[in-house]
This record gives structure tokens, C-alpha cells and sequence, in this order.
């Protein structure tokens, strides 16, 4: 490869500026790339995990979330219990993402307390 064209040097500049930029953005290309290297970085500090755990709750069709969103005709005692229409559920998800964010904090730490034993109320 021959030598950079000043424009050419300007152009790779600008984009790394860009990037820079961009990876405190959340979801960007950059961010990824940003936390995929963080991610490597503590590989190279602790070693390999020897267990990877992936948890993705569904905040639409989850009795225990339309119950957080007030939905009082939910009866979790049943295995199945009665939900409304998939649209409904979605419409309070849209207009409440406050919600969704606590039942995913909630989720996250249910399992890390009941599953794995983890103790919140140590600091």
C-alpha cells in the first residue's frame, strides 16, 4: 500500500475522532467494540470464565411484569394465568419503560439471589 494522501490522512483522522466519540454512545458501533475490549481486557487480568450464563426475561408477555404495570386480574397462583391481548401488553410496555427497566433489575436479581445465592444486603 503507497503512501497517504493528505486528504486521506484527514479522512482517517476525522473517523477516529468519530469513534471516539461514538462509543460512549449506547448501541453504537463503537460502544461495542468499546465494551468488547473491556470485556477481553479482564479475560487477559482473571482468566477465562468456566461458566457463561445468558438471561434475556420477555417483558411482554410475562404475568409478573403486568402485574407491576397494575394489571390486578393477573392471578400468579395459576400455572397459565389469564393475560389480555398481545397488543394491550405491548401498549403498556411502550408507555411505561420505567417498568420494564424495574422487571429487568427485578428478574436479574431474583435470579442472582434464589439461583446463585448472591447476597444483596452484604456491601
Amino acid at each position: 500500500m503507497g503512501v497517504l494522501s493528505s486528504d486521506e490522512c484527514h479522512a482517517l483522522n476525522l473517523l477516529k475522532q468519530v469513534n471516539t466519540i461514538s462509543a460512549r454512545i449506547p448501541g453504537s458501533q463503537a460502544s461495542k467494540i468499546f465494551i468488547r475490549n473491556e470485556i477481553q481486557s479482564y479475560f487477559s487480568e482473571f482468566g477465562l470464565p468456566h461458566i457463561y450464563f445468558t438471561m434475556n426475561p420477555s417483558v411482554t408477555h410475562n404475568p409478573v411484569f403486568q402485574v407491576m404495570v397494575g394489571d390486578e386480574a393477573v392471578d400468579l397462583t395459576t400455572r397459565f394465568p389469564f393475560l389480555v391481548p398481545s397488543h394491550e401488553q405491548a401498549l403498556r410496555l411502550v408507555s411505561d419503560p420505567v417498568a420494564a427497566a424495574d422487571f429487568f433489575e427485578f428478574c436479574v436479581s431474583t435470579v442472582f439471589e434464589y439461583l446463585f445465592g448472591w447476597d444483596y444486603t452484604v456491601h
